[in-house]
C-alpha cells in the first residue's frame, strides 16, 4: 500500500475526509447485528418469557399438558416440570451469556491484545467463553437426555415449551461461532472503510498536482 500511495496523506487528510464523508458505510455497519450480537440474547430472553406464558395459556384454556404428567428421565420430576426446568435453566443461562458479553467488552476495551487474526483477547474474556461453552455443552446434554426419555406424543404435548427449547439450543450452537465471525466481518468492514477513505483523499491529492502541472508547464 505505501508503494500505491502517492501525495503527502496524513492524518488530519484522512479524518477530514471521514467527517466530510455521507458516512452511509458508517451507519450500515453501526446499525449491522454484526456489531449487536447481544441483541439475538435479548431476543431469545423475551421469547423465553413470552413462551412460558403462553404455554401456560394453552395448559388452562386448550387443556395441553396432560400427558406430560408422567415420570422424566432426570431430578424425579415430571415430563412437564423437567420441561419448565430447562426454560428457566436457559433464561439463567442467556442472563449470564449477556452479563459475560458485558464484561468482555469492558475488558477488550482496556486490556484487549489482537491474535494474528487481528481479532482482540483478553485472558479474563477467554476464560468466560470456555466456561460459557461448558455450561452450553452440560445443557445439551441433559435436554438430548430428556427428549430421548419421551414419546412422540408427549413431546407434542407441550409443543411451545419443546419447540422453543430445541430452537434455542440451536441458537445456542451457533452463537459463539457466530460471534467470532462477526468480529472478523467487522475488521474487514472498517478496513474497507478506511481504504475507501484513503482512496477518496488520494483522488484529491492527484487532482490538486495536476492542476498544479498544469499551471506550471
Amino acid at each position: 500500500m505505501n508503494k500505491c500511495v502517492v501525495g503527502n496523506i496524513n492524518k488530519a487528510d484522512l479524518d477530514n475526509e471521514r467527517l466530510n464523508e455521507t458516512n452511509s458505510m458508517d451507519m450500515f455497519q453501526n446499525s449491522s447485528i454484526i456489531y449487536h450480537t447481544e441483541s439475538i440474547l435479548e431476543m431469545q430472553i423475551l421469547c423465553l418469557l413470552s413462551i412460558i406464558y403462553i404455554n401456560k395459556f394453552w395448559n388452562e384454556y386448550r387443556h395441553y399438558g396432560k400427558l406430560s404428567n408422567e415420570p422424566g428421565s432426570l431430578f424425579g420430576l415430571t415430563i412437564a416440570e423437567i420441561s419448565y426446568k430447562f426454560m428457566w435453566i436457559l433464561l439463567g443461562e442467556h442472563i449470564m451469556a449477556y452479563c459475560f458479553d458485558i464484561y468482555r467488552k469492558y475488558e477488550l476495551k482496556h486490556h484487549g491484545k489482537a491474535n494474528r487474526f487481528g481479532i482482540e483477547q483478553a485472558p479474563i474474556e477467554t476464560c468466560l467463553r470456555i466456561t460459557e461453552f461448558v455450561i452450553d455443552l452440560i445443557i445439551f446434554i441433559m435436554v438430548i437426555i430428556h427428549f430421548n426419555s419421551m414419546t412422540k406424543e408427549q413431546f407434542l404435548d407441550l409443543p411451545f415449551l419443546n419447540f422453543w427449547i430445541l430452537v434455542d439450543l440451536i441458537i445456542m450452537a451457533f452463537a459463539q461461532p457466530y460471534t467470532y465471525m462477526s468480529q472478523l466481518m467487522m475488521i474487514t468492514g472498517e478496513i474497507i472503510n478506511n481504504v475507501y477513505t484513503l482512496f477518496q483523499v488520494q483522488k484529491v491529492k492527484l487532482i490538486e498536482r495536476r492542476k498544479f502541472m498544469n499551471a506550471n508547464p
